[in-house]
């Protein structure tokens, strides 16, 4: 009997492991869509700001933290799961 109950939680514990690395890998790839959308964004606004004299400052970070912190972790579930051969 506790060989049976040992296994249900591994099965459990398992499932829980894979549903947060998959929730962590959703999120990565959430915040690599916004910054490259705010890249995109400042990059055509750009111009138009400097023309105005005016210059975007901190605005320009947070693109650069957002793919700082998802392309990383995309890369590696990549390299893991072997979708690079």
């Amino acid at each position: 009997m506790g060989g049976c109950v040992s296994l249900l939680l591994f099965f459990v514990g398992v499932m829980l492991a894979s549903s947060v690395l998959t929730l962590a890998l959703s999120i990565a790839g959430l915040l690599f869509v916004i910054g490259v959308a705010m890249s995109v964004a400042l990059a055509i606004v750009s111009k138009r700001r400097r023309a105005e004299g005016q210059t975007l400052g901190a605005l320009v970070l947070v693109p650069i933290v957002l793919l700082a912190v998802s392309v990383p972790a995309l890369v590696v579930a990549a390299l893991t799961w072997r979708l690079f051969p």
